[in-house]
């Protein structure tokens, strides 16, 4: 849900939505699982009670939109020595190795390494969550649930209709989330009612932005490629051409234009500019 809905008291009646579907999504992972699921109905309320009410802590110790419009504000720069110092009771070089684990090993070590904190807060806030006396059922509670609502297209039947009756989008499909950073496309119904392959490419596009197009490409011949490619080359030049004589007629003016662009490319060792290493 909305951050919104968590933290404003108008939006109690929605709160209490997001409960319910998450007691929907245990309820019924439990009648799968479980011989006589109905003698844990009463656990199962509280686990959902619980969980929603963890998912409105991560909203508070959120940043609003407002403050995620300011870039400047989110960069905080920590090397993994200052961020084991500042947040203690997280285990990053765990954390970290296990994010990373698909690229190979990656050494943090030296104060050149830097890792951006967006929103220190947060983490202030998750490692007093991890240094004081929590409930670690109700963590991986809450973990079990954002897989089952994540992969509810997946598993499909009454998992899929608890995902839909609670509108839940993928994580990818966001606004400015994932890795693609752009918004869902087509609703979930629109998707189905068309074509059922529909959202299965939508995912793949939102999680692998380049994965279809790559797949096209090389399922084209060699020779149909080198054309293909000739033709996208000269159609973006053209582009190009027209965008910049739209915008000076004059010949010199292109030249400066273009004399400009060169010089700012031949001078970037000279900024100085520093590779981060991590967004967290």
């Amino acid at each position: 849900m909305p951050r919104d809905y968590y933290i404003l008291p108008k939006f109690t009646t929605r709160l209490s939505k997001r409960q319910e579907a998450i007691f929907n999504a245990m309820h019924k992972l439990a009648f799968h699982i479980l011989d006589d699921h109905e003698i844990y109905t009463k656990m199962i309320q509280e686990a959902a009670q619980n969980v929603a009410e963890l998912e409105m802590k991560i909203a508070m110790a959120s940043w609003p939109d407002t403050q995620m419009r300011n870039f400047a504000q989110q960069y905080n720069a920590f090397n993994i020595a200052e961020l084991k110092k500042a947040y203690p009771s997280i285990g990053w070089q765990s954390y970290l190795d296990k994010l990373l684990s698909r690229v190979g090993s990656v050494d943090f070590t030296g104060s050149n390494r830097k890792l951006i904190i967006t929103q220190p807060s947060y983490f202030g806030w998750l490692n007093a969550l991890f240094s004081g006396d929590f409930d670690q059922k109700t963590i991986v509670n809450y973990m079990i649930t954002q897989l089952i609502f994540e992969d509810a297209d997946f598993l499909g039947g009454i998992f899929k209709d608890v995902a839909e009756s609670a509108d839940y989008v993928p994580y990818a499909m966001r606004r400015g989330k994932g890795v693609a950073r752009v918004g869902q496309q087509l609703t979930r119904t629109e998707n189905s009612a068309t074509d059922p392959n529909q959202p299965c490419i939508n995912l793949m596009t939102q999680y692998m932005p380049y994965g279809t197009g790559f797949v096209y490409v090389k399922s084209k011949g060699a020779e149909e490629r080198t054309k293909v490619k000739e033709d996208v080359s000269a159609q973006t030049e053209l582009v190009l051409k027209n965008f910049v004589v739209s915008l000076f007629p004059s010949e010199p003016q292109i030249l400066f234009l273009k004399n400009t662009v060169d010089r700012v490319f031949s001078e970037e060792p000279s900024h100085q500019i520093l590779t981060n290493k991590c967004y967290l």
